[in-house]
């Protein structure tokens, strides 16, 4: 005798387990892609955070160098100045004493017939207006003033008869003679350059 045995429900309960198995499977899945998911863009943006944080310090620091560097070159602008103030202060004190020998070497040079009567120094020219005696006496005074130094070039600007001034007389056909000379004076920081 053989029996007979119905193993339909056997194997709808074994399709039903493995449906339940499958379904449960597929959530547990589900749920950990979502939770790899979920905890790759947390680790994205905290990466993306701490990147902007890092590009917002970069800016800061760049504004800062910006800021020095503008510092730096009114410091450098600021020294350019102090050193051309230094410059004119060595120049000023170097040539300070140019006067007072220019106008000892004048006295002392200048000839008994030669009679300065105005003396201007502007602009690195000095002009001297005077009368002599004869134009000997200013020849021999232009040679002397050849002599000094810091004349660079000395030049008769002009010599006329000598006419009367509220200061001297002239007689008429006298060889009296009025010039000027124009001298051109290096001072002696120059001279050493």
């Amino acid at each position: 005798m053989t029996r007979r045995f119905n193993l339909q429900p056997w194997r709808a309960e074994l399709r039903e387990a493995q449906k339940k198995q499958f379904t449960n499977l597929t959530a547990v899945i589900v749920v950990a892609a979502l939770a790899v998911c979920g905890i790759y863009w947390f680790l994205e943006q905290g990466y993306l955070d701490k990147q902007q944080e890092a590009i917002s310090h970069i800016d800061s620091e760049i504004k800062s160098l910006e800021n020095a560097k503008k510092e730096v070159e009114k410091v450098g602008k600021f020294n350019q100045e102090v050193l051309r103030q230094i410059q004119t202060i060595q120049h000023l004190q170097s040539d300070r004493g140019l006067t007072l020998q220019m106008f000892d070497y004048i006295s002392s040079k200048m000839p008994e017939t030669v009679f300065l009567n105005s003396v201007r120094y502007n602009n690195g020219t000095l002009t001297l207006n005077g009368t002599a005696e004869n134009e000997m006496g200013v020849s021999a005074f232009v040679r002397e003033l050849e002599k000094f130094p810091n004349f660079v070039n000395v030049t008769l600007g002009g010599m006329y008869t000598a006419t009367n001034t509220s200061r001297y007389r002239v007689a008429d056909q006298t060889p009296v003679r009025s010039f000027t000379l124009n001298i051109k004076v290096t001072p002696p920081s120059e001279l050493a350059k």
